[in-house]
């Protein structure tokens, strides 16, 4: 439709998932941190010509030339015992109130 298909290289490792890791799971600070990311990495950087680069390059995109790009999945953040209770919770309360 707009040409923009290419076929996939059976020698270039696709990557997939965010750049940078999550660190918690407020989905407000989610979607803000990398706006706040690149607001210092553009007070770090000397370059004026490197400055006006970052918004406008991809997440990974480095004014130092190093890859930015995760090499290794990690683990989540929050303990996942936490969270199966905090979902199993509202299931027992409804069979406490026989509501099934």
């Amino acid at each position: 439709m707009f040409g923009t298909f290419v076929e996939e290289k059976e020698e270039e490792e696709i990557k997939y998932g965010l750049v940078h890791e999550l660190d918690t799971w407020s989905p407000i600070y989610d979607n803000l941190r990398h706006w706040v990311h690149m607001y210092n990495l553009m007070a770090e950087t000397p370059s004026f010509w490197k400055k006006i680069q970052i918004p406008f390059r991809g997440p990974g995109w480095n004014p130092n030339g190093e890859d930015w790009v995760r090499k290794t999945p990690t683990l989540c953040p929050v303990d996942v015992s936490i969270m199966l209770v905090l979902h199993l919770f509202p299931f027992f309360g409804l069979i406490l109130q026989g509501s099934f």
